[in-house]
């Protein structure tokens, strides 16, 4: 039907219809690591809810209890369902196709059917939108992809739900259903932690996470509970996905609010962030007593704030063996970094040489007992201390394995000229090289690759220390063809194998990761 050169179909009809799938080509492939991850065990089954949203809907369609408004069978809204033909490639372009097609679709028919008997007022009130429409105190560091909000007098509105929306071709829901086994589940459990987070923050009972060919709902039913349904698709029937979303409008129209917020540090509980954030300390090695050494008496001042770097003093080490000392002299300036822990003790200092990446430099780490080649990694911001917390914690774990870097210090600098402040963890420098990407990408079950071998022994180490890296990357290791050893030098993507509740599980969860598709 046409009106006013508009084609129109009835709101039934446009619910039930499977949204349009869509065409990707080029773009990127690789997932970006979440910031937030929540325990597995927070997570149930959210049973019932494709029943509940199809009874929902059948009341829409019933022409006896909307006999004098009609029913969703009568009133119509602008067609949206055509053929879609635009190339996808970026997480901008998804979000425009999931706005036009699902959520301004929505938008419409509560308008369309805002006198409908169960079409509540709350729900005829409700809106998809960005979270900029909100006010800026709810989410202080950015905010959800999408929000479904009430709209109130003086174009105020209220906040009901939290969308998060990742890409699907970087994202695979049906690899980890919440009734899947145990890796499939904390697998989930790492990709919803965003959500749970603005959930948490804005004291949300309902949110949603979409790839928008996969859709999952999500209720909080206690502090450390969140129900997960099973995949909605985009091209489901009974019930489809736009009406998996009108009763989910319907339960936030009528019953959105959680009361109570979970600290963080309970929410994205993390052994790794539990056992270096006792204290920021420099590892055993560094734990001697210096009085074995004596230093000049720069040494023995007050360093100030913690970090602080203190220009012009001339700091001492020791080198020689067989009980022969050579004192060398190092000058603090602009140049250095002083590392201190939180109490504002100087575990050392580091010279950099040369910048690896945008927060890596390589150099020099000068104790009162030596001056060894290493790496610092610098964490700044309030959000980059979470990471901060899982590379001191993981690296300190795997201390003694011959496939990662000896730890020299996790601390607090201010940087110097050339590098910035904030947390950071000094390694030792590993020699070796990247894989290049076509060795990387070339990996498959069958491989016989004596990289790929080493890799998976260095899996099985941090297993054996109850430790699970997560989306590996060949950022992540070097490769030392001439021992022959692979090197894992960047544990930000690591966490603790909760062991008490997933006993037994073998290193295939990160070989799923390094190759999709693998044992499945």
């Amino acid at each position: 039907m046409s009106t006013g050169g508009v084609y129109h179909q009835s709101i039934a009809s446009q619910l039930e219809t499977p949204v349009p799938d869509l065409h990707k080509i080029g773009g990127t492939e690789n997932a970006s690591i979440p910031s937030k991850r929540i325990p597995p065990q927070y997570l149930s089954e959210w049973e019932g809810f494709e029943t509940q949203a199809v009874d929902f809907i059948r009341r829409l369609k019933d022409p006896y209890r909307n006999a004098t408004s009609g029913s969703i069978e009568d009133l119509t809204v602008p067609r949206v369902d055509a053929p879609q033909h635009y190339l996808v490639g970026q997480e901008d372009s998804l979000k425009g196709k999931f706005t036009s097609l699902i959520a301004e679709s929505l938008n419409r028919i509560v308008i369309a059917a805002a006198d409908l008997i169960d079409i509540a007022t709350e729900l005829a009130m409700l809106r998809f939108g960005d979270s900029k429409c909100l006010d800026d105190s709810i989410f202080t560091y950015g905010g959800p992809d999408m929000v479904i909000v009430k709209l109130r007098r003086s174009n105020a509105v209220s906040l009901r739900s939290v969308i998060d929306l990742k890409p699907y071709w970087t994202c695979d829901l049906d690899g980890m259903p919440i009734n899947g086994d145990n890796e499939d589940k904390h697998n989930l459990a790492n990709k919803l932690g965003r959500l749970c987070n603005y959930m948490n923050i804005g004291r949300l009972k309902y949110g949603v996470f979409t790839t928008y060919r996969a859709t999952v709902f999500v209720k909080r039913v206690d502090l450390t509970e969140f129900q997960v349904t099973r995949v909605i698709h985009h091209d489901a029937k009974d019930p489809s996905l736009r009406e998996c979303f009108l009763y989910l409008m319907n339960l936030v129209a009528n019953d959105h609010a959680f009361d109570q917020e979970l600290p963080p540090e309970e929410l994205f509980r993390n052994p790794l962030s539990e056992r270096s954030s006792r204290n920021i300390q420099s590892p055993r090695e560094l734990e001697k007593d210096s009085s074995e050494h004596p230093s000049s008496s720069s040494d023995k001042q007050d360093p100030g704030t913690p970090g602080g770097n203190r220009g012009g003093i001339v700091y001492r080490y020791h080198t020689g063996a067989n009980g022969a000392t050579e004192v060398h002299e190092e000058q603090i300036d602009g140049s250095t970094s002083i590392i201190t822990d939180q109490e504002g003790s100087i575990l050392g200092l580091f010279k950099t040489q040369s910048q690896l990446g945008e927060r890596v430099f390589r150099g020099d780490f000068i104790t009162p007992e030596k001056k060894v080649a290493a790496v610092m990694k610098v964490f700044s911001g309030t959000d980059s201390i979470y990471w901060f917390h899982i590379e001191a914690g993981a690296t300190d774990i795997m201390s003694g394995s011959p496939c990662t870097p000896k730890l020299f210090a996790s601390g607090i600098t201010k940087g110097s000229f050339n590098t910035p402040g904030g947390h950071v963890v000094v390694k030792a420098f590993c020699p070796g090289e990247r894989i290049a990407d076509d060795v990387w990408d070339s990996w498959n079950h069958t491989s016989d690759d004596p990289i790929l071998e080493a890799i998976k022994e260095g899996l099985e180490e941090f297993r054996k220390r109850d430790l699970v890296i997560r989306d590996l990357t060949r950022r992540d290791v070097v490769w030392d063809h001439e021992a022959r050893q692979i090197y894992f030098i960047d544990l930000e993507s690591c966490d603790g194998w909760y062991k008490e509740h997933f006993p037994g599980l073998t290193i295939r969860f990160e070989l799923r990761q390094l190759m999709p598709g693998y044992g499945r």
